[in-house]
């Protein structure tokens, strides 16, 4: 997404400044490995593109994991939000605000944890039909949701004690492979 090109672009200007060869800079940032976790795309069963965003969660990496989302080419778009890492007396309006931008973004939307149900209220505030919204709280019960297929683009994002990855571990299986 266009928040790993700023953090790439300041990698080849720190090179340039500090007297480094940015054709070599440049050269090694398109050979780094997509890293579990960091929007790394794996096919799944059917055909589907996970998007493995499971890292950490943020307000501003949530937004910028679901522009990612609404760029990538699909049939349909899904996205998997989990609670979000703690935000102390900002829980509530955070997930509020990253449910306001979830309508634009996806076709359908499950959301795993308590704080991530806000999320889904949020959604439908927003405009997103209810019976695109599922709301879950066990990383089996959103992957149960899931039905992927051929041309889905599915984002599964969210903060480590929500156990995200739980839920990219159960859709990917044993017959996914990294795009």
């Amino acid at each position: 997404g266009a928040h790993f090109v700023q953090a790439a672009l300041f990698a080849v200007a720190t090179a340039d400044v500090m007297g480094l060869d940015v054709g070599a800079a440049v050269a090694a940032l398109g050979s780094l490995p997509l890293l579990p976790g960091r929007v790394r795309p794996v096919v799944v069963g059917g055909g589907a593109v996970l998007l493995d965003d499971t890292f950490s969660a943020s307000p501003a990496s949530v937004t910028a994991a679901l522009a990612v989302l609404r760029a990538v080419p699909a049939l349909r778009r899904v996205a998997v939000l989990a609670d979000m890492d703690p935000l102390g007396p900002h829980t509530a309006a955070a997930h509020d605000a990253v449910g306001a931008a979830v309508p634009d973004s996806c076709d359908r939307l499950v959301t795993l944890g308590r704080d991530a149900a806000r999320i889904a209220d949020a959604a439908v505030r927003a405009g997103m039909a209810p019976d695109r919204v599922v709301k879950t709280f066990l990383p089996e019960h959103a992957a149960a949701e899931i039905e992927a297929r051929a041309g889905d683009v599915v984002l599964v994002k969210g903060g480590a004690a929500a156990h995200p990855e739980l839920v990219v571990a159960a859709l990917a299986g044993a017959g996914s492979d990294e795009v």
